[in-house]
């Protein structure tokens, strides 16, 4: 069974990576982006990565507002248990949060429905959505409350282990 985590950050080779399998090869050279000018532009916004047994396979950036989603072909469908994490992260950083998903790309659009988000508006080439923490689907809701219960444990043990500097405590 594989396990699978959230860093810090993303892995903005991992992520471009991830990005440029969506398009055709040479779709990134015509427009002008490499991965030096992806780095430079997205190196200083807040990012997310998603692990799976120590390789990253994509992640989220936050740009401006804006959230980008990048995965592996091979890992979609795969991380979805980290989900209640990832919302987590999205709603501290950014709430409302936006994004936009090209009218063929079926799993970006499946995601921002399932998240609860709202179409706000579309043109030739893209849908728009919004989403705040409030408009999260119940299932996820309890999904939610459940993790930050868990973290509130994980973080309590933890700052208890730490006040106590390694000895055993009896309860």
């Amino acid at each position: 069974m594989s396990k699978l985590w959230l860093v810090d950050s993303a892995d903005l080779t991992a992520y471009f990576d991830a990005d440029t399998r969506r398009y055709a090869k040479d779709w990134f050279e015509k427009n002008g982006l490499t991965l030096e000018i992806f780095k430079a532009r997205f190196h200083q916004s807040p990012s997310l990565g998603f692990v799976c047994d120590g390789q990253q396979f994509g992640g989220i950036i936050i740009d401006n507002g804006e959230l980008h989603l990048a995965i592996l072909p091979e890992f979609q469908g795969r991380w979805s248990i980290l989900i209640p994490e990832i919302l987590d992260w999205i709603f501290f950083h950014h709430d409302p949060i936006f994004c936009r998903a090209e009218h063929d790309n079926d799993l970006c659009l499946q995601f921002a429905k399932r998240m609860g988000w709202k179409l706000v508006d579309k043109d030739e080439h893209y849908y728009f959505f919004a989403g705040k923490a409030e408009w999260i689907p119940a299932n996820l809701q309890r999904r939610r409350r459940k993790h930050q219960h868990e973290k509130l444990k994980v973080r309590s043990s933890n700052s208890l282990n730490e006040d106590c500097k390694g000895q055993a405590v009896h309860t």
